[in-house]
């Protein structure tokens, strides 16, 4: 029995850290150009959904305006005509901002991935 105990705790606490890292993440869906977030973190990625007939100019910057260090500078989409309307851009490891994340769109509406400190 006492075995049996032991391994359910074991088993749980392990669980709990499995999970962990999501808690933190964050996500923002823009449909226009905005401030993402203040202060400093990781820029995991966007996604970036397209509505098929034109392309998207996505560019994400290290700083609370359009302005200053660009994280993900030359990311440009091509919309397809196809039912397969979205792209993804994932950095591994994840790109350091300091003072805050800004993008900049058009054509699309995206979804950034980031972890605040």
């Amino acid at each position: 029995m006492k075995k049996a105990f032991i391994a359910l705790v074991i088993l749980l606490l392990s669980a709990t850290f499995c999970v962990a890292e999501p808690f933190f993440t964050r996500y923002s869906t823009q449909t226009a150009s905005a401030l993402i977030t203040t202060g400093s973190g990781y820029y995991h990625g966007v996604k970036v959904n397209l509505d098929g007939a034109t392309e998207a100019s996505v560019v994400v910057y290290d700083n609370t305006t359009a302005s200053g260090t660009a994280i993900d500078p030359y990311t440009i989409y091509i919309s397809w005509p196809s039912n397969d309307r979205w792209q993804q851009i994932r950095f591994d490891p994840p790109r350091r901002y300091y003072k805050g994340l800004y993008i900049t769109l058009s054509g699309a509406t995206v979804t950034v991935e980031y972890v605040p400190d």
